[in-house]
């Protein structure tokens, strides 16, 4: 005889709503060599990230940036042309 045992449903964790703030979304484009270069050494040159950089020009030809793309200095991954001549 098989017995039947009650079983409690299954609950959920209650949901707690963090807070939304404007999503982050990636920007890509492509450049010849010598761009991206350049753009490296800009940027490394002004102690900043290329993103930092191009968002300052943006900025600046009157596109409305978000402070925290001007603001924020992760380390650059690209190095550039200068790198390699150290």
């Amino acid at each position: 005889m098989a017995v039947v045992r009650q079983v409690a449903p299954p609950t959920l964790p209650s949901a707690v709503a963090a807070e939304a703030g404007p999503a982050n979304v990636q920007v890509n484009f492509k450049v010849r060599q010598q761009s991206a270069d350049a753009l490296a050494d800009a940027a490394i040159a002004r102690g900043v990230s290329q993103k930092v950089l191009v968002c300052q020009a943006l900025e600046a030809f009157g596109v409305r940036v978000s402070s925290a793309d001007l603001t924020e200095r992760p380390i650059p991954k690209r190095r550039g042309a200068s790198a390699a001549r150290r």
